[in-house]
């Protein structure tokens, strides 16, 4: 039986990840953790999850973060960027392994990771023990290792898509195009200042979850503006009819 944890757990990634893991016939859920929703079931984040998990999300501490390692075989996690390399330390330390969802540990060149997400990476020498791969293509890799970093939606989509056909010698290697688009995008910068118009500052952010609009709301509040004013944009049906209540009760912050 393999025993797994998620940290990031009211995130749209981790929801995904329990959703998949109801069909590993040799998965057992320990924890759930997160600094939002403490304290409430798992599936009230995640409604589809009902029924098949009862485990209520845990403060993320280090504490309990260890604790969890302790009685897991791995750990998958999904947090802001730059955020990861703490968790990772403390829970390979409990030698379990950790597969990161997000980029932190992707590049193996920092200055790359560090141009495009805009702040010092934590950790450079995570980067290069990090075995990056797909498991379905190049599961041998990842045999035996403690820190895999997962790759992103376009490069699985497309690998995965190709592969069958590169196996049977349907096509030909340098006539690959790839015209991928996705549903929605995490593009741009958190909490970007845009600009200012008639004596409000305008800012620019792509929270597209509860928890995040909770973050979000919060932080603004503390920077000394008299009134605060919300637009909020979905642009995704399923996620807004499946966390309705989550966004209303955010969006009604005092």
């Amino acid at each position: 039986m393999i025993h797994y944890s998620c940290i990031g757990a009211t995130g749209y990634v981790c929801g995904e990840v329990l959703r998949m893991m109801v069909n590993h016939h040799e998965g057992e859920l320990v924890n759930v953790l997160d600094t939002y929703g403490v304290g409430d079931a798992i599936s009230t984040h995640h409604p589809a999850l009902r029924g098949f998990y009862d485990q209520v999300i845990m403060d993320l501490t280090e504490e309990n973060v260890r604790e969890t390692a302790n009685k897991s075989d791995v750990i998958m996690i999904q947090v802001p960027s730059g955020d990861v390399a703490k968790w990772a330390e403390i829970v390979l330390a409990e030698d379990c392994a950790i597969i990161d969802i997000g980029a932190d540990i992707r590049f193996r060149d920092v200055d790359v990771w560090e141009k495009w997400y805009g702040q010092k990476h934590p950790d450079a020498k995570m980067t290069h023990d990090a075995v990056y791969c797909i498991p379905e293509v190049m599961r041998d890799l990842a045999k035996g290792k403690k820190l895999i970093a997962n790759p992103g939606c376009y490069p699985t989509a497309s690998t995965l898509g190709l592969q069958p056909m590169l196996k049977t010698g349907h096509i030909v290697e340098n006539t690959i195009v790839i015209d991928a688009k996705s549903g929605f995008t995490g593009a741009g910068r958190r909490f970007e200042k845009k600009g200012s118009y008639h004596g409000a500052d305008v800012y620019d952010d792509y929270a597209h979850h509860p928890g995040e609009l909770h973050a979000l709301l919060t932080t603004a509040r503390t920077m000394g503006y008299q009134r605060v004013i919300c637009a909020f944009q979905p642009h995704t049906y399923t996620r807004t009819k499946a966390l309705f209540d989550d966004f209303v009760r955010e969006l009604q912050l005092p």
